[in-house]
């Protein structure tokens, strides 16, 4: 009888042990994600206004003489752009 007791103390010992063993290879938990701050969407927006005429020049196919035309109206519209949003802020 007090064989059966020690095997099922040893069983039980085993597996309460085994149970807190981490199983199959579980790493620790990594620090959260970089989460995004008003700061980096500041400076990812001042990036893209200071890029805007040279990405906008990628992506389009003027002609010289469509260019002479457009880079004076998009500058004007820039500027107007710019200002209206600083006035309403």
């Amino acid at each position: 009888m007090q064989k059966k007791i020690a095997v099922a103390f040893l069983v039980i010992a085993c597996a309460m042990t085994l149970a807190r063993t981490p199983m199959f290879a579980q790493a620790e938990p990594s620090a959260p994600p970089h989460s995004v701050t008003d700061n980096d969407i500041k400076m990812l927006r001042a990036d893209l206004r200071a890029q805007r005429k040279e990405i906008t020049a990628q992506n389009m196919t003027l002609t010289p003489d469509e260019s002479t035309k457009f880079w004076p109206i998009f500058d004007q519209y820039r500027k107007l752009s710019k200002s209206t949003t600083t006035a309403g802020r």
